[in-house]
């Protein structure tokens, strides 16, 4: 718990370091990210950590690797990677020449959780962080990006474009009290090509805050028939 508590401040003051260096308040920050102000505060407090989708975020608004902001390097610089999470961790898994069943037993996962990864679901950034170790990878080369400590970011500036697509924002989510469901069309979030969901909810209330959801947080929601062990679900039961 000391060793996440750590990491969890280190993040914090990376983002915090960040943020100010481009004359962003908090409110800036969390508008940029679709995220609670609370949330951006919690960061920087150390006492929660953004998820793996928004540490990427961070680093195409700030410019740097998702590795300088986790403390990996001290390396700023970068360039994409064309590979994709899912096709890197296969290919390492078969480097090895393991099974799904082996590596999710040594990361202390379901091997239904290492197929999922391998076909495009986004794995939390401790289950990153996991993999990173385990196969002595850096995460920016897991997320398409690779350290380049000999770029000169001035020169490479805003040349690293990415694709968007747009999310429909279809009302609230409870957090706390369950609400009446019912479905109402906000307009669209854009949001960048790598993110797994068909819609988004706005989260209302704060009971949620140990999985770092906040209140007036923006939650991308995928369309599944079933949900597994540890992962997170909007359910309707009854119109609630």
């Amino acid at each position: 718990m000391a060793n996440r508590t750590k990491n969890y401040a280190n993040i914090g003051n990376k983002i915090r370091e960040l943020r100010k260096k481009e004359n962003l308040t908090q409110k800036d920050l969390a508008k940029m990210l679709y995220k609670s102000e609370s949330a951006i505060r919690m960061w920087e407090l150390g006492k929660s950590e953004p998820d793996i989708e928004t540490l990427h975020l961070l680093s195409k608004i700030f410019n740097v690797p998702v590795d300088y902001i986790t403390g990996n390097t001290n390396s700023r610089n970068f360039f994409i990677n064309p590979y994709t999470l899912g096709k890197k961790l296969k290919d390492l898994r078969k480097s090895k020449n393991i099974t799904q069943e082996e590596l999710a037993s040594e990361l202390g996962l379901e091997r239904s959780s290492i197929a999922k990864y391998e076909t495009g679901t986004t794995p939390s950034i401790d289950i990153i962080t996991k993999i990173a170790n385990y196969f002595k990878v850096s995460i920016d080369w897991l997320l398409e990006q690779t350290v380049e400590e000999n770029i000169d970011t001035e020169t490479i500036a805003g040349t690293f474009p990415y694709n968007t697509k747009k999310l429909p924002l279809l009302g609230n989510i409870a957090c706390g009290k369950p609400i009446f469901a019912e479905e109402e069309f906000n307009g669209y979030i854009d949001v960048i090509e790598g993110i797994q969901a068909d819609f988004c909810l706005q989260a209302k209330g704060d009971s949620m805050i140990n999985a770092r959801i906040y209140d007036g947080d923006i939650v991308f929601v995928k369309k599944q028939e079933l949900v597994h062990n540890g992962e997170i679900a909007v359910v309707l039961i009854e119109n609630e």
